[in-house]
């Protein structure tokens, strides 16, 4: 690691202290003012660091996640999945427009528009034998530079489900394309996102794809992207009783204990405080991985943030669990999850790079 990474985590890491105690509503990145050329170092690192600040500048314990399901009726008798598509009238329509007129919607300026419109495409893809055509339609607007239509290709992928997963590891480990790369791993993170009910059976060819990812892609944002996605499968829905997926938790302990890259360290510690925040039952197991962390990586260069932001989050997670003893964001916890849904702001060109994958975590409970 050069002296110029190491300086560049260390301004991270006065910027995530600074942080705790900015008011909600202020940016911390930008009010820091890294630069350009700092951020896109380590993008990851900075918006792990900061995920409880960036969580409270979101409206608190449910954040922008709240807002965005509030912002269409729940009907507690609709038809369809309450969980998965919590934003879905009853009463809605597919067919209601063409499949090209659904299309063209994956790029309107709101996000309930927006997934409406994929929602819809995933209802009518196998019709007319057009299922291929539509997968790869969808699969060709990863490419794009145009941010709201690639968010809304990956969540549409991520609504058809598990069958796209094979191409889409296929495509995160050959592509010399970034974004492409970050894209496939968030659209695995959405098949997990959007059918929480069979979590326990993800493929797991596919964990083996996030796993090369993390170890042998060197770029951060496919990393970051990866470890979110690895996080959603791991955590489950809880709050609907959907259990999450132990290999996925198990390959999170693995990069722990294997790896000497400190990015990689970071987003490990940030997603085990994470899944532990709604797992109870794997606290013994998390807590006993990052204590392994604070021992077994003191020696490795740059360790000591990683190691100041595992102090932070065992103070934190010895409260309790969510539900038990853990205040909510406003009175003083955490809300990890919140901090990874950098997902709608569509004035922010931070927000390129990211999806709400992670939003099952915010969601209320089925009554």
């Amino acid at each position: 690691m050069t002296m110029t990474s190491i300086g560049t985590i260390s301004l991270l890491l006065l910027v995530e202290v600074a942080s705790a105690f900015v008011p909600a509503g202020v940016r911390p990145l930008r009010d820091a003012q890294l630069s350009v050329s700092v951020a896109s170092q380590v993008p990851f690192l900075a918006r792990y660091a900061l995920a409880p600040a960036m969580g409270a500048r979101r409206g608190g314990r449910s954040g922008a996640a709240a807002l965005r399901a509030s912002s269409m009726a729940v009907d507690p008798d609709q038809e369809f999945d309450d969980v998965a598509f919590a934003t879905i009238p009853k009463d809605f329509d597919p067919y209601s427009k063409t499949l090209d007129e659904w299309f063209d919607q994956l790029g309107a300026d709101t996000n309930d528009e927006r997934t409406l419109a994929g929602f819809a495409i995933s209802q009518q893809h196998t019709d007319n034998g057009q299922e291929d055509e539509v997968i790869e339609r969808l699969f060709g607007m990863l490419t794009l530079k145009e941010v709201l239509h690639r968010r809304a290709a990956v969540q549409t992928l991520g609504m058809i489900g598990e069958k796209i997963l094979p191409k889409t590891q296929d495509l995160m480990l050959t592509t010399d394309c970034m974004t492409t790369r970050a894209s496939c791993s968030k659209v695995m993170g959405a098949v997990a996102l959007r059918n929480p009910s069979n979590l326990k059976d993800y493929p797991q060819e596919a964990l083996d794809g996030m796993r090369k990812a993390m170890t042998e892609i060197p770029d951060p944002v496919t990393k970051v992207a990866s470890m979110s996605a690895l996080a959603q499968i791991a955590g489950g829905d809880m709050a609907n009783g959907h259990e999450g997926c132990q290999r996925a938790l198990d390959l999170i302990l693995d990069l722990g204990r294997e790896s000497e890259d400190v990015s990689v360290l970071m987003s490990v510690t940030n997603a085990l405080a994470a899944i532990a925040r709604t797992n109870p039952q794997w606290h013994e197991t998390i807590f006993d991985a990052m204590e392994e962390m604070q021992e077994g990586k003191a020696e490795v260069e740059g360790f000591g943030m990683v190691n100041t932001i595992i102090r932070t989050q065992l103070m934190s997670l010895s409260r309790g669990a969510r539900g038990t003893k853990i205040p909510p964001s406003g009175d003083g916890g955490d809300n990890l999850f919140e901090g990874w849904d950098f997902g709608d702001d569509d004035d922010s060109e931070d927000d390129e790079d990211w999806d709400d994958v992670a939003t099952a975590f915010s969601r209320p409970a089925k009554k």
